[in-house]
């Protein structure tokens, strides 16, 4: 599938790695919990910047492109204004080769909507809603508001003008998770916040609903689409934009908007980040301080770690590391995977589940210098941990608050052979591929 010559040996790995891309295009793949591959795994689709020497501004444009893996040509770029700096166009795949989804903008009201474009044909179908993920049958795509979700978390909505942005207050009833049908065009509010309050009134009790505002962020189906799971972060009146100072919940339901369970209360996340599905459809997993410590105490230690980093020092406190915790969809059970290991990064499992793949982030204990950090590979069959790789995620420009940083965000291929990741090839951020063929294998 990808062609001996793009073997990437600037960097010692245990297994081979790869580098299809023109190195001197800063580009990425969407996230960790999709595919950058296509179905068939002839293609790879990513995004690419045309600058990121510099914070981007509405307007900017990005270019969304398919890369024939065999032999590294480019075969599709098209130009898009509906992007960020995290996830790009939310570039990803459909059901077959021919179901490429990513975001597109309208500049007359500055909003963004999906497209669907054919290779086959060289067209593309246009939507109302925007797609954030989509069902692996390709039949559905959902997403939070792309508008709002920089209030939360820069880097995975679209840069519109200040006067176009929205705000919530409380849990209104005009902002939740939408979906789209792919085949009727029609979009429609799955869920709003006021229903979720609804269902889940006495899990929001000390919240001030007059003093702050509920926001969607990551939302997934489950891997037999049957789920989805949605992250809310409820930020309070005069907190900074983009900043920390939200509380996480983690829900799941149906795919239908019903049987809505809180799985992770705000509490319980405290310290802890990224969760995704495993592919039994039926448990999620994430990193998550186990077995619990005081909340307060928690926060008082994240912030010591990061005052720390700024001053450019390395602190950690080992009984506050993280875990790979796994929990079933309804909150109710939850166990500890590899407990003899740190969690870190981006956590997934391999079709098996007996892999768990993750990067780290430059600040965590598992980068050795700040500037490296690693693939790693955890067995939970053996209780074993590897490196795979240390790769650079050191870009030229970083950002004010690190919008541009570099998230190697490890995802599998569907056939579960091939894992993606970002990474930096001197300076200039690109997309690898690693063959983890020969390591499951063996």
């Amino acid at each position: 599938m990808v062609s001996a010559e793009f073997r990437y040996k600037s960097v010692e790995s245990i297994v081979p790695i790869y580098a299809p891309l023109d190195t001197k295009k800063p580009s990425i793949h969407r996230f960790y919990d999709t595919s950058a591959i296509s179905p068939s795994g002839r293609f790879l689709a990513v995004t690419e910047f045309t600058s990121d020497t510099s914070m981007p501004k509405h307007g900017d444009y990005a270019n969304v492109c398919i890369i024939e893996l065999s032999s590294g040509e480019y075969i599709y770029r098209t130009l898009t204004q509906a992007w960020d700096t995290q996830v790009g166009a939310h570039v990803q795949w459909g059901a077959t080769d021919d179901d490429l989804f990513f975001n597109r903008m309208d500049t007359e009201n500055w909003s963004p909507y999906a497209v669907k474009y054919s290779l086959s044909t060289d067209s593309e179908k246009a939507y109302t809603g925007s797609v954030y993920f989509v069902k692996s049958s390709g039949e559905h795509f959902i997403s939070p508001c792309l508008n709002r979700i920089n209030r939360v978390q820069p880097g995975y909505g679209t840069h519109i003008p200040p006067s176009s942005r929205k705000y919530n207050v409380g849990f209104p009833k005009d902002d939740g998770l939408y979906v789209t049908s792919t085949e009727s065009k029609k979009t429609h509010l799955l869920l709003s916040f006021c229903d979720i309050y609804t269902a889940l009134e006495k899990e929001f009790k000390e919240l001030d609903l007059e003093n702050g505002g509920c926001y969607g962020f990551h939302a997934k189906y489950s891997p037999d689409d049957k789920k989805i799971m949605f992250i809310l972060r409820w930020m309070p009146n005069g907190s900074a934009e983009g900043r920390s100072r939200t509380k996480n919940y983690l829900i799941t339901f149906n795919a239908d908007g019903s049987d809505i369970c809180l799985v992770v209360s705000p509490s319980e996340w405290a310290g802890g980040h990224h969760p995704t599905w495993c592919p039994d459809s039926n448990s999620v997993i994430m990193n998550l301080i186990s077995p619990r410590k005081n909340v307060y105490l928690t926060k008082a230690v994240r912030a010591l770690e990061k005052i720390a980093q700024k001053l450019g020092q390395r602190f950690f406190v080992p009984q506050f590391a993280l875990k790979f915790v796994k929990i079933t969809a309804d909150g109710i059970h939850k166990e500890t995977l590899a407990p003899s290991h740190i969690g870190s990064g981006h956590p997934t499992m391999d079709p098996s589940q007996r892999f768990i793949i993750t990067d780290a982030y430059p600040s965590e204990v598992l980068s050795k210098d700040g500037r490296h950090v690693p693939i790693r590979v955890i067995d939970t069959l053996k209780n074993k941990s590897e490196n795979l790789v240390q790769i650079d995620v050191l870009p030229e420009y970083s950002g004010s608050n690190q919008e541009w940083r570099v998230d190697p965000h490890p995802a599998w291929s569907k056939c579960g052979r091939w894992l993606i990741f970002n990474g930096c090839h001197q300076g200039c951020r690109t997309v690898f591929l690693a063959d983890f063929d020969s390591y499951i294998k063996g």
